[in-house]
């Protein structure tokens, strides 16, 4: 199938997920995964209204920015090397993975030194899995508490990965679970903190994560197809 093909069966799966789960249609967001997608492939969800897309590397980035930095904004949605910040800088609008406390400090440093701000999700491993990065859940709100040192990096929400496991309870319970955590986080006063994203659902689980909360969906190969590696 086409890319336009996809996106019309996508986008009516979201919406009827949207209104089976009672929530209003401008409530999620769809973010485009563009790992591995050639640029005239991006180019085709425009037509959608689409106008965000992730990438998982600061290369490709690097790599599409001048060629679609007029018709999309750039997500950072894979880990980040404190090395490669600078490259990062002026060319994403949210970052979704701050992992630790070190990328957190070191990105705010580096902002501030160019004169620039970011808005970021916290990385929550939700389900421990030692697979994965980002913050345990009972962590995230010593991180949060500690925002207000860092005045360029600001935090606005969460992101998760749930278990890729044919077992829906696993993943539900995931999700739930930083969804109660940002409730829980909201009902406190941080500077420099307005939790207002839930970052999570990809290709196979998004469906739950809508019933979950998720306002910000990232999908990739359900638009573009399976990727080229």
């Amino acid at each position: 199938m086409s890319v336009k093909e996809n996106l019309i069966d996508l986008l009516e799966s979201i919406d009827k997920e949207i209104d089976l789960a009672g929530r209003k249609k401008d409530e999620v967001k769809l973010l485009a995964v563009t790992k591995t997608v050639d640029i005239n492939r991006i180019k085709e969800i425009k037509e959608f209204g689409l106008h965000e897309i992730g990438e998982n590397k600061v290369q490709e980035i690097e790599e599409k920015y001048n060629a679609l930095k007029d018709d999309f904004e750039f997500h950072m949605i894979g880990s980040l090397q404190k090395n490669k910040i600078n490259k990062l800088l002026g060319k994403i609008k949210l970052i979704h993975s701050l992992d630790s406390l070190s990328l957190i400090e070191a990105l705010d440093k580096r902002l501030a030194s160019n004169n620039m701000e970011l808005d970021g999700l916290l990385q929550v491993n939700i389900s421990k899995e030692e697979s994965k990065s980002g913050f345990y859940k009972d962590d995230v709100e010593e991180v949060l508490d500690k925002m207000h040192k860092y005045k360029n990096l600001h935090i606005l929400g969460f992101m998760t990965m749930a278990p890729f496991t044919e077992d829906e309870s696993v993943v539900r319970s995931t999700f739930r679970g930083l969804y109660e955590l940002k409730e829980k986080m909201a009902s406190k006063n941080f500077d420099n903190v307005n939790l207002k994203y839930l970052s999570m659902g990809m290709t196979h689980d998004y469906k739950i994560a809508i019933q979950e909360g998720s306002n910000i969906l990232r999908i990739g190969s359900k638009i573009f197809g399976e990727r080229n590696y």
